[in-house]
């Protein structure tokens, strides 16, 4: 069987057992792999791939909105959950290691479901600049007085280059002259 028949015949097994029926499902289990196990008796066995790409069926756009509004329904019942385990927590310090895993796992599912009331905003700095006129006049005049500031050309002096060897030489026996030693090595 091809891959566009399995997909129909998961789509036709998703309709048959009904869209609200799924949804419902889903916000009793709040994971699609338990809804999967939990609705397989009545559907048969339906991958997650599959069940993707029925709730994004090009033949019901809307459906993977209202997805998303089941979503958001389970982020805020996921909060209220997180306030529940951390106020039970209080009455037994040892659980706290528990409560404070449970707790952050469902705080960060309720971030990734419904970001608008959950996430994180992101930080957002404003910068802005602005130059007055009396500042951008003053900077053009700078610039008009380095343009008719006179200039003095200095040359770099020339240096002359002794082999350290031959001016140790020169010391000891007094023979040549540094530029003489420059100049013998040049010709060699």
């Amino acid at each position: 069987m091809g891959a566009k028949k399995i997909q129909r015949a998961v789509e036709k097994q998703l309709d048959e057992f009904g869209e609200e029926d799924v949804f419902a499902e889903y916000l009793k289990e709040r994971s699609v792999t338990r809804l999967l196990n939990s609705i397989e008796p009545r559907t048969g066995k339906v991958s997650r791939g599959m069940f993707y790409a029925w709730l994004h069926s090009k033949s019901h756009p809307e459906r993977f909105r209202r997805w998303q509004i089941n979503k958001h329904i389970v982020a805020h019942d996921l909060a209220e959950e997180s306030l529940i385990i951390s106020d039970k927590s209080a009455e037994d310090p040892s659980s706290v290691p528990s409560a404070r895993l449970q707790v952050e796992t469902r705080r960060w599912l309720a971030e990734r479901y419904d970001r608008d009331s959950f996430g994180k905003q992101p930080d957002q700095t404003l910068v802005g600049v602005s130059f007055s006129s009396e500042f951008l006049s003053s900077l053009k005049q700078v610039e008009a007085e380095i343009k008719e500031a006179e200039y003095e050309v200095v040359e770099e002096p020339k240096y002359e280059v002794l082999d350290h060897k031959n001016s140790e030489n020169e010391q000891i026996e007094g023979k040549t002259t540094s530029s003489e030693a420059a100049e013998g090595l040049n010709s060699e």
